[in-house]
């Protein structure tokens, strides 16, 4: 892949200089029926704390430290000047420059409403813990890497580099769930295909980010497929290993 030979190493290049900080994530929403938007909203409060804690010591074990992203739960369609930009959004983004994962309060409740209890929270997990892997991506280097890679691509390679990213933080995503299936804080024994499935199905849409006849500057160009999805993700969650999550290398070498 051009400019992305020297993209493995970079991973472990952790700023030696990034300040610790303690961006509390928002507290847990008081207990409500199960399913409706509050008790989702708070779910996905504590598994965020969860996911920040979880990266905290694994950022750690490698050397570096580690800056919590935020959380904002928001109304589709009332964001409007999140990443630098006027426009508004709607569905889960990360917006690098905030430290910020934004999640649509509607977005999320239509997933929810769309499985059985035992595929929600790995459901909600997933997106979370994506939009979280971005996070991570960003703080270690491999964000600014990509970007400048996509800068000297032609866009059918752009979009691929694009993609890889993106599974990557499938992969980071599933290495959160490994530890906190492991720890009790997500029950192990949900039906993966199914929960990602749903997740694939609510983000593989194009527009998924944007209000009605609004273009974003960098819009999602392409998802990667389904099957890869689950295949990253399940990488990460089966094994909890860091290293497991090249997806950059399995480009390189045909097995993405």
């Amino acid at each position: 892949m051009v400019g992305m030979s020297r993209m493995h190493p970079a991973w472990y290049a952790l700023a030696a200089t990034m300040a610790v900080a303690s961006l509390s994530p928002s507290q847990a929403s008081t207990p409500a029926a199960a399913g409706s938007s509050d008790a989702v909203t708070g779910r996905a409060r504590a598994l965020f704390a969860d996911a920040n804690h979880f990266w905290s010591g694994e950022i750690a074990a490698l050397g570096g430290q580690y800056l919590s992203a935020r959380l904002m739960i928001y109304d589709g369609g009332q964001i409007k000047d999140a990443c630098g930009t006027k426009l508004t959004f709607s569905g889960a983004f990360y917006c690098p420059s905030q430290k910020q994962v934004y999640l649509d309060r509607g977005n999320l409740q239509q997933l929810m409403q769309g499985l059985p209890a035992p595929q929600r929270d790995l459901a909600l997990a997933a997106v979370l813990g994506h939009e979280l892997g971005q996070h991570v991506q960003a703080m270690i280097g491999t964000t600014a890497l990509v970007e400048q890679a996509r800068a000297r691509s032609r866009p059918k390679l752009s979009r691929q580099t694009w993609i890889t990213a993106a599974l990557q933080a499938d992969c980071y995503a599933g290495l959160w769930v490994h530890a906190a299936q492991m720890d009790g804080t997500i029950k192990p024994g949900a039906d993966v295909a199914a929960s990602l499935a749903a997740v694939t199905k609510l983000t593989h849409r194009h527009d998924t980010h944007l209000a009605s006849g609004v273009e974003m500057p960098d819009p999602v160009l392409d998802y990667a497929s389904a099957a890869q999805r689950r295949k990253w993700f399940e990488r990460g969650m089966h094994t909890g290993n860091f290293n497991d999550c090249d997806t950059f290398s399995a480009q390189a070498g045909g097995t993405l």
